[in-house]
C-alpha cells in the first residue's frame, strides 16, 4: 500500500457492496506490503464495535509490522481511519 489514495480505492472494491458496517485492518510486512486484510468485527447499519486486544491477536497472527484500520460509513463506502492522537 503505497498511497493513501490505492489503499482507499482497494478498499472502496473490497467492502464498498457490503450492507453492514465493518471494521476491518489490513496488515503490513516491514516493506509496507499487504500481507492480509481482514474483517474483525461486523455491526448494524451504523455502528460497530471494536475490541482493541482482538486487532492486536490478529496482527501477531499475521505477524504485521504495521496495521491499517479501516471501517465503512454509513453510506457504505470505506474510510481509513483518522491517525489516532496521544
Amino acid at each position: 500500500m503505497s498511497s493513501r489514495g490505492i489503499t482507499a480505492a482497494y478498499l472502496q472494491i473490497r467492502f464498498a457492496s457490503l450492507p453492514y458496517e465493518v471494521f476491518a485492518c489490513l496488515f503490513l510486512d516491514s516493506q509496507h506490503r499487504l500481507i492480509a486484510t481482514e474483517e474483525l468485527f461486523r455491526g448494524t447499519v451504523n455502528r460497530s464495535t471494536v475490541h482493541s486486544r482482538e486487532v492486536v491477536k490478529a496482527a501477531l497472527r499475521h505477524n504485521a509490522a504495521a496495521a491499517i484500520p479501516s471501517t465503512t460509513t454509513r453510506a457504505g463506502r470505506p474510510s481509513l481511519r483518522p491517525r489516532a492522537k496521544y
